[in-house]
């Protein structure tokens, strides 16, 4: 008589099945308690944060050994927003300049990464104009584009329903 395999599908005995499982429970307990610990560094901190590893070896890190990301724009000053604003609003006038001045400060709070509902930048240009959020995003295009949306409506028209309280002056 011929004997057919069985293939195995799991532990031979009950004790394999027990060792099994605590070695289950015992690393998900530690994962847990390592991927918890991990996660409450606060964020802003974390380059220069000492990290404990679970055999009490310590990597301590410093914030100028950290590679800068080639990626992250430098964030102007309210100075440099409101030459670059000077600059491209120039030929519309003295007034305007200082309208566009005040609509920054109203949309934005001169935050060139702002967002808001599918509004992004500075002047907070809405995606139905159809340029690309990266673009919108960058400070100094987001001011040639307002001022580009500005020359097509003949003024401040489009930001008026939604910022207009704020930044309008009443003669």
């Amino acid at each position: 008589m011929r004997q057919e395999r069985r293939k195995k599908e799991g532990p031979d005995s009950p004790l394999q099945l027990a060792i099994i499982s605590l070695t289950l429970i015992v690393s998900l307990i530690l994962a847990r308690k390592y991927v918890k610990s991990f996660f409450s560094y606060n964020s802003r901190n974390i380059a220069s944060a000492d990290i404990h590893l679970p055999n009490d070896t310590r990597i301590e890190t410093r914030r100028d050994t950290q590679p800068k990301s080639t990626f992250a724009p430098q964030t102007p000053s309210r100075e440099e927003i409101e030459r670059e604003i000077e600059t491209v609003f120039a030929p519309a006038g003295a007034k305007n300049v200082a309208t566009a001045k005040r609509i920054v400060g109203c949309e934005s709070g001169y935050n060139p990464m702002a967002e808001n509902k599918g509004n992004y930048g500075l002047f907070q240009i809405n995606w139905v104009h159809r340029y690309p959020k990266a673009t919108l995003l960058n400070w100094k295009k987001n001011i040639k584009i307002a001022y580009t949306i500005f020359e097509k409506n003949n003024g401040w028209g489009p930001w008026e329903p939604y910022s207009g309280h704020c930044w309008k002056i009443t003669e």
